[in-house]
């Protein structure tokens, strides 16, 4: 497990006594790890209880596909739902490497359809086009299609925003000369007037 790794490097680095690291364990571990380790006493059974309860390869594999299949993209623009869903297969196929189970993602065609079903329409078509002849797996080919077109999305993310400061310094630009046009009117207002009441005066 990655938080055991973690965990084993920093107890190695600070070297807490045996009882204040299992406190410490049961502290940094969800409730339902706490009760699995109620009554245990020693850090080699607590560890052995965790990897029975959070090492099971074909469990985690289900949350994964399940975190997929509930996965609900934030924004409505295409190029930023492709690299909400992007993000989440790299983060998907690191953790499948982490337990030697990408392989799964070659021979397993739900997590494609998932991945597929979330696509904007617009992707959605262009994957229907996409030559997946020259790959081995249809999910090689779906990992290119997913980089090139992420790599796109950013592109004009940074576009996008380029072109929203440029709307917003129009913008502050207009409100300067309706500003300066508004005191230019007061002021010529505010002359006449007094000239009006000067030969009133008169």
């Amino acid at each position: 497990m990655e938080f055991k790794c973690k965990w084993a490097s920093q107890a190695s680095a600070h070297k807490p006594p045996p009882e204040y690291e299992m406190d410490l364990l049961k502290e940094n571990i969800p409730v339902e790890g706490r009760k699995k380790l109620y009554g245990v006493d020693s850090l080699s059974s607590a560890w052995r209880q965790l990897e029975k309860m959070y090492g099971d390869k074909s469990l985690i594999c289900q949350k994964l596909k399940s975190r997929l299949k509930n996965l609900k993209p934030v924004s409505s623009e295409p190029h930023e739902t492709i690299i909400e869903i992007n993000n989440e297969i790299e983060y998907l196929v690191k953790r499948l490497k982490d337990f030697n189970a990408v392989t799964l993602l070659y021979f397993d065609n739900e997590y494609l359809n998932v991945c597929y079903k979330h696509l904007p329409p617009i992707f959605q078509h262009e994957w229907d086009k996409f030559d997946t002849d020259v790959y081995e797996h249809d999910w090689m080919a779906f990992m290119e299609f997913m980089s090139s077109n992420a790599k796109s999305a950013l592109k004009k993310r940074t576009l996008v925003e380029s072109l929203k400061e440029l709307s917003d310094d129009s913008k502050l630009k207009k409100g300067a000369k309706a500003i300066v046009a508004a005191v230019d009117t007061f002021q010529s207002d505010h002359y006449h007037r007094n000239n009006l009441v000067a030969e009133l005066s008169d």
